[in-house]
C-alpha cells in the first residue's frame, strides 16, 4: 500500500524533469518519550534514482506519535544541517537507537568510527 510520502515522490519524479528527492522521519528523543524514535532519522539520501527512492518511501511506516517538545526538533535541524549522526546512548558505538552519520568523519557523534549511511 503507497504511503503518502510514496504517492508525494511519485509525483515529483512525474510532474518535475532532473530532480532529486531524499527524505527522513522526524520524532523525540526515545530517552524522555514513549516513542521508540529518534530526534531525526534519514531514510532516503537525496538522489535521482527514482526506483530507490520509491522503494523507500513505500516502506516507510504510518507516523506515529506527535506533541514533541522543541528539542527535538532542534535535534533534527542539526542532523539535516551537518549529518554528524547521533548518539542516543552517548556510548561512542552505533546501536539500534542512534543515527548513523551521513559521512563517517572524526568530527562526527561517533568519532569517525561508524560507517556513513
Amino acid at each position: 500500500m503507497p504511503t503518502a510520502m510514496s504517492n508525494l515522490a511519485r509525483e515529483i519524479f512525474a510532474h518535475f524533469d532532473n530532480v532529486a528527492v531524499g527524505f527522513g522521519t522526524f520524532d523525540d528523543y526515545s530517552k524522555w518519550a514513549s516513542s521508540p524514535g529518534t530526534p531525526f532519522e534519514l531514510v532516503h539520501q537525496v538522489s535521482t534514482d527514482e526506483t530507490s527512492v520509491l522503494a523507500a518511501a513505500a516502506d516507510l511506516s504510518t507516523m506515529s506519535y506527535g506533541g514533541d517538545a522543541r528539542g527535538s526538533a532542534y535535534e533534527a535541524l542539526f542532523q539535516v544541517a551537518t549529518g554528524a549522526g547521533f548518539d542516543e546512548d552517548c556510548d561512542g558505538t552505533l546501536d539500534a537507537k542512534d543515527v548513523a552519520p551521513f559521512h563517517s568523519k572524526s568530527s562526527d557523534a561517533f568519532g569517525g568510527a561508524a560507517a556513513g549511511t
